[in-house]
């Protein structure tokens, strides 16, 4: 039968790591849009859903966009 605590706990874990999720869904969305099926598209994929569970990731800590991409590209000093 259904019990609606399960779904409780599955809408708070949604919840909680909305940013991962949202993030692999567009970098897999936009990667099949982009590409069709192979070996290449399929690393294409997997490079595109690791961006996207990454940038979700820093999303859920709360961390600046700014931030993000400070460290992935460095100011100039």
């Amino acid at each position: 039968m259904f019990n609606w605590d399960d779904l409780s706990e599955i809408l708070d874990l949604l919840h909680k790591y909305k940013g991962r999720i949202s993030g692999l869904l567009i970098g897999l969305i936009s990667s099949i849009l982009i590409i069709q099926f192979g070996i290449i598209p399929a690393i294409f994929i997997i490079t595109c859903m690791g961006i996207g569970y990454y940038l979700g990731f820093r999303y859920d800590n709360r961390q600046d966009l700014q931030d993000v991409l400070n460290d992935i590209f460095p100011p100039h000093e």
